[in-house]
Formats: structure tokens, C-alpha cells, sequence
């Protein structure tokens, strides 16, 4: 069952119209409809949490995340399963999802935290806490294109020469950490754009918030 259909099937379920469940959500009624159409695919975290507290369930089953395309039950597999031999090197996948972290909102000249923008799908082989959407070519010597999905452990250090989430004006950010007596610099992995160095204790503005640990990039 896809993600729409079981939106509108949850809904359905609890007896509840178009219209009173966005007014639940505190949406506009079209908006609840192209969740349920697939119109609006990227649905907001709190939209999701909020969703899951209507229908009285859980983010990942509302949204499907807890589905694997292969699975047991008792000694054999189920009809759904995927007949893969042992002798092919293919695996099943388990997956779990991921806070996407967007761009912080802005509040006249001040900027808030950064918010959760969505969630994002990965397998359960990857223990991360949330992942970043990289932007431009800043960390193309290390693979990462932009768009990719990096995933992130939630720590506010990292060891020297490790690639780290930064908060830098409360955007988050991809840099590479190199650390000099008390100076940090975070070095893009572009060599046409300049480092940042700073020391920690006297620059309240930047900050470690995780490290990058895997990256997902679409086949070109």
C-alpha cells in the first residue's frame, strides 16, 4: 500500500472528512488532499507527528516506514517476500527514516533554529540521528554532489580531519574540521572556496552539531 493511500484509509477509518481532518491538523483542506493524491510528497515533520497523533498510530507505520520488501514469519518467508537465491549477492533491505534538517526560518533580522523539513528513508545498516541536503559544489572533492542526502551521528566535536554538520548563523552546513592548537578551520572540499578559521570559545555563531558518516547520491 502506498504512503497516499494509506493517509486516506487512516482518515477514513476514523470517519472523518476532508475537512475536519485538516481542520485537526490546522491546514487548509487542498492541502490535506494532495498529501492523499501524492501532489505533495515532501509532508512537513510536525504535519506527520501531528497526523499520527489524529489516527492514533505511529509516525513510521502512518508513513510506511517500518515495510521491508523482505521479511519472515516463522520458518518461511512471506508471499510478499523476494525469492533471492543465497548464491546472489543481493540483501534485503530494512529501512528507517531520518529528520531531513531544512533551513532555519527567519524572524525579522534574527534566525531561529534550523527546522526539520521532512523525513528520509535510508537502511538500518547506517546509525545516524538526521541527515543534511547538500547544496552546491563545496564538498565535490569528497564525493558529495549537490542534492545528495548526508547522514549524520549528532555530536558536538569531531576528530581532526573529519567531514562535519556545522551550524554557521544557524545554516547548517558541510566542512571538513582540521584543528590547530585553539583554532578550528573548516575547509571546504573545493579548493576555489575559502576556509573558515575561528576559535571556538570567542565565535558563539558557529558550532559542530554532528558528524557526517554516509552520504546518498542518485545514479547519474
Amino acid at each position: 500500500m502506498g504512503i497516499q493511500e494509506n493517509l486516506k484509509n487512516k482518515r477514513k477509518e476514523f470517519d472523518l472528512t476532508l475537512e475536519e481532518a485538516s481542520q485537526k491538523l490546522g491546514i487548509k483542506r487542498s492541502t490535506l488532499q494532495r498529501y492523499e493524491s501524492g501532489a505533495i510528497t515532501n509532508i512537513p515533520a510536525d504535519k506527520i507527528v501531528k497526523l499520527a497523533e489524529i489516527y492514533h498510530t505511529t509516525p513510521a507505520q502512518l508513513m510506511g516506514w517500518t515495510d521491508s520488501p523482505y521479511h519472515e514469519e516463522g520458518n518461511g518467508k512471506t508471499a510478499n517476500s523476494l525469492a533471492f537465491s543465497e548464491e546472489d549477492d543481493i540483501y534485503p533491505i530494512h529501512r528507517y527514516a531520518l529528520p531531513l534538517l531544512g533551513e532555519p526560518a527567519a524572524e525579522g533580522s534574527r534566525l531561529c533554529e534550523p527546522l526539520f523539513e521532512g523525513y528520509v528513508e535510508m537502511g538500518s545498516a547506517i546509525r545516524a540521528d538526521f541527515c543534511l541536503r547538500a547544496k552546491g559544489d563545496s564538498m565535490i572533492n569528497a564525493r558529495i554532489q549537490n542534492g545528495d542526502i548526508v547522514f549524520i551521528r549528532r555530536q558536538n566535536d569531531v576528530e581532526d580531519g573529519d567531514i562535519a554538520a556545522v551550524l554557521i548563523e544557524n545554516k547548517p552546513t558541510l566542512k571538513r574540521v582540521y584543528k590547530q592548537g585553539d583554532l578550528i578551520q573548516l575547509q571546504s572540499e573545493n579548493p576555489n572556496i575559502r576556509p573558515i578559521i575561528y576559535r571556538a570559545d570567542e565565535n558563539p555563531n558557529i558550532r559542530i552539531i554532528g558528524k557526517a558518516i554516509a552520504f546518498q547520491s542518485n545514479v547519474q
